[in-house]
C-alpha cells in the first residue's frame, strides 16, 4: 500500500492536492473521462440568474416610477382639495358673519315692526278724528249749534262752509242742559270732532288771532282725555312736558337746569398727573390754561419764510368783491343781520339778548349804526363789545379730567355779533372763489360728504392707485384757540383784501379779554393775544382763509407726489381744521412733515403727532411713519373709514340707529312712516355717505 498525491477540482473551482491510499488490488483498466471545460456550466447559470435578476429590478423600478408619478399626481389633488377647504372655510366664514349680520338685522327689524304695530294700534282713532273744544258761546233755545259752529269757523279759515261740513264730524254740547255748569251763567263747552287733521289743524292756529273770537268771547281749546293725554305723553314725552310744565316754577324746570350745570361742572381737574378736587385749586388751573394758551408766540422772521416760499402762488381777489368789502358799513346790513340773529340764545356779559334787538330795533337802530361806525373810524371796540365770557362744553366721549378735551365757547354781546355778521355775510358773497375747492367747511354748497366720499372711493377702488398709497390724517392742537393774529392780517392781506377791511379785522381782535365761566363765578380776565373766538359770526370763515395758505403750500410743492387717480393728483382735502394728506407713498411722509412745520411756525397752529393717523389704501407693513401711528380702521369727521365695508355699515349706520332708537328718536317720529336716511335728517344725525348708491356710485373722476 502507497500514498499517492492527486489533484482535485472542487465545486469552486478550485483545484487542492489530497493524499490517496494505494491498496493492493488487481488492475482494471478505468474508462477515460471526457474532458470538460473547467467552470463552464457554472458560468451560465450564474449568466443566466443575472439576467432574470436584472429583469425583475427593471420591472421593479417601473412599478416603483408608476406608483411614484400616482403619489405625485394624488399630492396635486390633495393640495387642490386643501386649497377648496381653505377657500370654502373662507366663503363659510364670511357667510357666517353676513348670516349674523342678517340676523341681527332681521330682529332689529322685527322689534321695530312689532313696535310699529303697537304704534299704529295704540293712535289709531287719531287717524279718524280729532277733538276742538269751544268755550264761551252763549247758549240758545232751539238753537242749530252745528251750522252756528259753521258759521263761526268760516271767519276763522278762508275755506268755504261746504269744505268746513265735510271736514266737521259732529258738534255738540257737553252735558246735560241745566247742569251745574249752567247753574252760574256759563254756557256749557262744545266738542267738535274733526275727520281731516289738516282743517283741524289750521282752525286750532288760526283761532288764536282770530277777531271772531275776541268779538264773541269765545275761545277754541284743544280736547285731549286722560287717555288722549297719556297716550300723547308716550309719543311726544319730552315735548309734551315741556309744554306743561317748562319755563314754570316747578320741580321739573329747575331739574333740567340743574342737569344743565353739572355737565358744564368741572368737580375735578387732572394736571401733570396731578389730580385737583379743591374747587379753589381747579379754578386756578382753569385761569393759568387758558391765560397761556391765549398768549403769542408769534415769529416774524418764521412769517417771512412762508410768505417768500408761496410767493406769487395767490389767486387774484376779484376787484368787484374786494371793494365790496372795503364799503362802508350800511345800516340796511345791519337789518338784515338782526332779523337772522337766533332768538334763545345765551347773550354777553351785558344781559342784552336776541329778542331785546328784535323788538326794540326800530328805536335803536340808527344809534347803533352810528356807535359802530365810530368804532371803525377809532379802529377800536366799546368795553363791552372786547370782553367775552368762555363757557365750556364738553367734548362728546372724551375724559373731562383734562381741560384738552373742554370746548371753550365765548359769549359775545349781541351788539359785538351784529357788526361782525354783516361782515361774514360780506365774506359769504365771494369766500367760495377764494378758497380752494378742496376745503368745505363754511361755504355754501359744499358738502362735508364730499371729503368722506373721496376717501371710501380711494379704499374701495384701490386696485386703481399706486400700491404704497396712504392718507395722512393730521390733528392741529387747539387749532382755532392757536391762530395767531399777525398771521391772520397778514394772510388777508396776502390773498388781496383792502387795507381798510384788514383794519376792521385788527379791530375785532384788538385788545381784547376773557374770562371763563365756573360754577359758580369766573375766574380774573386774561388777553387774548391769539386764537379766534369760537361764536363770533366771522370766525370761522377767517380760520378758512387763513389755512388756505397751507393748502397753497401743499398743492404747489412739487417735491411732494400725491395719490393720482385717472391723471388727476390729489394731495389734501380739509374741513376746517380736519386734514388729510393723499400722499404716494411713506417716503412723502417726512416732506409733508416739513412743509407742515414752516406753516406751523407762522402761524401757530401745531400738530398733535400723538393724534395723527395714517391709513395705507393696501396695507403696510410698518407700525409707525415718522412716528406717527399707521392704523387700519380711523374715525374722520365722525365716520369710521376701513377697508372692511361690513364693519363701515355696522358702525356707521346699524349702531347709530340702534342708538338712536334706544334714545327715542325714533320712536317719536315712528308713527310717520318716514325713511331711514329721512329719521337721520331729521334727527339731526349726519347722514352717512355709505347708503348713497352702495353698488351703483361712479367712481372718482367720473
Amino acid at each position: 500500500m502507497t500514498e499517492e498525491a492527486v489533484e482535485v477540482t472542487t465545486g469552486d473551482g478550485e483545484r487542492s492536492k489530497e493524499k490517496l491510499v494505494n491498496l493492493a488490488h488487481t488492475p482494471v483498466k478505468a474508462p477515460h473521462p471526457k474532458k470538460q471545460k473547467k467552470g463552464s456550466g457554472q458560468n451560465l447559470q450564474d449568466e443566466s440568474m443575472f439576467e432574470r435578476i436584472m429583469e425583475a429590478v427593471a420591472a421593479l423600478t417601473e412599478k416603483v416610477d408608476m406608483q411614484t408619478t400616482k403619489m405625485d399626481e394624488q399630492t396635486a389633488l390633495l393640495k387642490k382639495f386643501d386649497e377648496r377647504i381653505d377657500a370654502n372655510s373662507e366663503a363659510i366664514k364670511r357667510n357666517k358673519e353676513v348670516l349674523e349680520h342678517l340676523e341681527k338685522r332681521v330682529a332689529e327689524l322685527q322689534g321695530d315692526n312689532k313696535r310699529l304695530r303697537e304704534a299704529v294700534a295704540e293712535h289709531a282713532r287719531y287717524k279718524r278724528r280729532w277733538n276742538l273744544r269751544l268755550n264761551g258761546l252763549a247758549e240758545k233755545d232751539g238753537e242749530d249749534i252745528r251750522e252756528t259752529v259753521i258759521g263761526i269757523l268760516t271767519r276763522v279759515v278762508p275755506i268755504g262752509a261746504d269744505r268746513l261740513r265735510e271736514a266737521v264730524d259732529t258738534v255738540h254740547r257737553l252735558g246735560r242742559k241745566g247742569s251745574a255748569a249752567t247753574s252760574n251763567n256759563t254756557p256749557r263747552s262744545i266738542i267738535l270732532q274733526f275727520v281731516s287733521r289738516v282743517v283741524r289743524d289750521d282752525v286750532w292756529k288760526r283761532s288764536r288771532e282770530a277777531r271772531v273770537c275776541k268779538e264773541m268771547h269765545i275761545h277754541f281749546k284743544e280736547d285731549f282725555s286722560k287717555e288722549d293725554r297719556e297716550a300723547r305723553a308716550k309719543l311726544w314725552p319730552s315735548r309734551a312736558r315741556w309744554i306743561e310744565e317748562g319755563e314754570k316754577n316747578t320741580t321739573y324746570f329747575f331739574n333740567l337746569e340743574k342737569q344743565r350745570q353739572l355737565k358744564k361742572q368741572i368737580n375735578k381737574l387732572s394736571v401733570n398727573n396731578f389730580v385737583y378736587e379743591d374747587q379753589r385749586e381747579i379754578n386756578k388751573e382753569i385761569h393759568t390754561f387758558y391765560s397761556n394758551l391765549y398768549k403769542s408766540y408769534h415769529s416774524e422772521a418764521d412769517c417771512e419764510i412762508l410768505f417768500e416760499s408761496i410767493e406769487g402762488l395767490n389767486q387774484n381777489i376779484d376787484l368787484e368783491f374786494k371793494h365790496f368789502m372795503e364799503n362802508d358799513l350800511d345800516i340796511e346790513e345791519m337789518d338784515a343781520a338782526v332779523l337772522k340773529m337766533s332768538s334763545g340764545k345765551s347773550p354777553g356779559l351785558d344781559g342784552l339778548t336776541a329778542e331785546f334787538y328784535k323788538f326794540f330795533w326800530t328805536d335803536i337802530r340808527r344809534l347803533l349804526h352810528e356807535a359802530f361806525l365810530e368804532c371803525i373810524s377809532a379802529g377800536s371796540l366799546s368795553n363791552t363789545m372786547r370782553q367775552g365770557l368762555i363757557t365750556l362744553i364738553p367734548k362728546p366721549n372724551k375724559n373731562t379730567l383734562y381741560l384738552d378735551n373742554w370746548r371753550p365757547i365765548t359769549l359775545l354781546c349781541n351788539d359785538y355779533k351784529i357788526l361782525a355778521h354783516v361782515f361774514a355775510e360780506r365774506l359769504n358773497r365771494g369766500l367760495k372763489d377764494l378758497v380752494d375747492e378742496c376745503q368745505s367747511a363754511f361755504i355754501k354748497g359744499r358738502n362735508i360728504h364730499n371729503h368722506i366720499r373721496l376717501v371710501v372711493d380711494l379704499l374701495d377702488y384701490c386696485d386703481f392707485v399706486d400700491p404704497d398709497s396712504l392718507i395722512l390724517f393730521l390733528d392741529f392742537y387747539k387749532a382755532f384757540d392757536t391762530l395767531e393774529h399777525s398771521f391772520l392780517i397778514k394772510a388777508l392781506k396776502f390773498l388781496g383784501f383792502g387795507d381798510k377791511f384788514c383794519n376792521i379785522i385788527k379791530m375785532f381782535y384788538n385788545d381784547i379779554y376773557s374770562s371763563v365761566s365756573l360754577n359758580p363765578g369766573i375766574t380774573p380776565r386774561f388777553v387774548i393775544k391769539r386764537g379766534i373766538r369760537q361764536g363770533c359770526p366771522i370766525s370761522p370763515k377767517l380760520f378758512i382763509l387763513a389755512t388756505q395758505l397751507l393748502t397753497i403750500l401743499i398743492k404747489h410743492s412739487h417735491d411732494i407726489q400725491g395719490i393720482s387717480i385717472f391723471e388727476k393728483q390729489y394731495k389734501i382735502s380739509q374741513f376746517a381744521d380736519d386734514t388729510a394728506l393723499l400722499l404716494k407713498d411713506d417716503a412723502e411722509v417726512v416732506k409733508a412733515l416739513n412743509r407742515i412745520q414752516l406753516f406751523s411756525k407762522a402761524s401757530g397752529l401745531k400738530l398733535n403727532i400723538s393724534k395723527c393717523e395714517i391709513l395705507p389704501v393696501h396695507s403696510c407693513q410698518h407700525q409707525t411713519i415718522e412716528a406717527i401711528r399707521v392704523v387700519h380702521e380711523v374715525k374722520y369727521l365722525g365716520v369710521l373709514l376701513s377697508k372692511n365695508t361690513l364693519r363701515r355699515e355696522e358702525v356707521n349706520i346699524t349702531n347709530r340707529l340702534f342708538d338712536m332708537k334706544k334714545t327715542r328718536s325714533i320712536t317719536t317720529i315712528a308713527p310717520r312712516h318716514v325713511s331711514q336716511r329721512a329719521l337721520l335728517q331729521i334727527t339731526g344725525q349726519s347722514p352717512c355717505p355709505f347708503d348713497q348708491g352702495l353698488t351703483t356710485r361712479p367712481m372718482i373722476g367720473q
